[in-house]
């Protein structure tokens, strides 16, 4: 998708709210859905967090981390996007928020959607970030990419949603992002109509397999 047919769409549809846990028992946090206009359309910056990280070690994200005292979740969103991959703000346009979501580990998620409008290099802080890589959007809406599945938090059940990509595997909090991303611009079904345990299960094992 181009950035010409993306950004009516994010201005023009109603996002699907997450279910979530009581905000009161989460800790604020915030990131930055970045877009860049690639070769082959629209792609969004994603990071892999260092292993040994005490909250989701390893796993793919988003730009972002807690709030400070005194900002808000655009703030926070920017500074740790500069912090851990060297992102300018002054190379960045925002374009609104997706609905915040609250993951089944506590953490109350800001998701800020922008646009870089300069290309510049990435700059990683290796202390929190192993890795970085800019992901095609048209490879989250291909026949086959999204699995989900069910799973009880407490009194609340969660739906966790799952994109293998080449060797890696974008689930949790982010993938849920991206979901509710994907609906907001290109009509994704809604979440009830892609529980197919089969697939999840294949999929998670092609996923292994690429790991071993």
């Amino acid at each position: 998708m181009q950035w010409q047919q993306f950004y009516p769409r994010f201005l023009l549809q109603q996002a699907v709210p997450h279910q979530r846990l009581l905000p009161a028992q989460a800790r604020a946090s915030a990131v930055l859905v970045l877009l860049r206009e690639g070769t082959e359309g629209l792609e969004v910056l994603l990071t892999e967090r260092a292993a040994h990280l005490k909250h989701h070690p390893g796993q793919i994200s988003f730009p972002g981390g807690r709030l400070e005292e005194g900002e808000s979740s655009w703030q926070a969103a920017v500074r740790e996007s500069f912090e851990e991959a060297g992102v300018l703000e002054r190379n960045i346009k925002a374009l609104g928020q997706l609905p915040d979501y609250v993951t089944g580990t506590g953490f109350f998620i800001s998701p800020h959607l922008a646009l870089l409008t300069q290309d510049q290099p990435l700059v990683l802080q290796a202390d929190e970030v192993a890795s970085a890589f800019w992901l095609p959007l048209a490879a989250l809406t291909a026949p086959g990419a999204l699995y989900s599945e069910l799973r009880q938090f407490g009194p609340v059940l969660h739906r966790l949603y799952y994109f293998p990509y080449q060797h890696k595997l974008i689930w949790g909090a982010t993938a849920a992002v991206l979901v509710n991303l994907l609906q907001h611009t290109t009509f994704l079904a809604p979440p009830n109509a892609v529980i197919n345990t089969d697939q999840l299960q294949n999929g998670l094992q092609c996923w292994r397999l690429w790991l071993e």
